[in-house]
């Protein structure tokens, strides 16, 4: 996601960074601090696709975690 808040620097376009963010709080945190504008998931999606609907509902507990 540092790439991601580098490009931001340079570029007007919605900026997407990927990279093993499981857990909400830090989606979050990197959305909230302008590092990106969107998060990419691939492998959280698999092990759990309703994460998004959980984390916005706030059940972050019961978000399946991806074990690769």
């Amino acid at each position: 996601m540092e790439y991601a808040a580098e490009v931001k620097k340079w570029v007007d376009i919605p900026v997407i960074t990927i990279g093993r963010i499981t857990e909400p709080g830090f989606a979050e945190d990197i959305l909230q601090a302008g590092k990106a504008d969107m998060i990419g998931m691939g492998r959280t999606l698999i092990a759990d696709p309703d994460w998004p609907a959980k984390a916005a509902k706030g059940l972050w507990g019961q978000i399946r975690p991806c074990q690769s």
